[in-house]
């Protein structure tokens, strides 16, 4: 059984439409947007880093609560 990391020691809290760079790289495990190095976040439904309502995108900001959010 593969040891416990970074994405798994906690559930993940942020929306589905989340992304970073990082998110498309295969590093052969799940990736946990809150370990982003870059820091730089966008929505997918938007493409840009305003959220579709108009808030911005951020792994701290993008959580239940806000109208467009969506469970991973």
């Amino acid at each position: 059984m593969a040891e416990q990391t970074a994405s798994t020691r906690a559930a993940v809290d942020y929306c589905l439409h989340l992304c970073c760079k990082e998110k498309f790289v295969d590093m052969g495990e799940p990736f946990d947007l809150r370990d982003s190095g870059s820091g730089i976040y966008w929505c997918a439904h938007t493409q840009t880093c305003i959220g579709p309502d108009g808030q911005l995108v951020h792994v701290t900001d993008c959580k239940s609560g806000r109208t467009c959010f969506e469970v991973c």
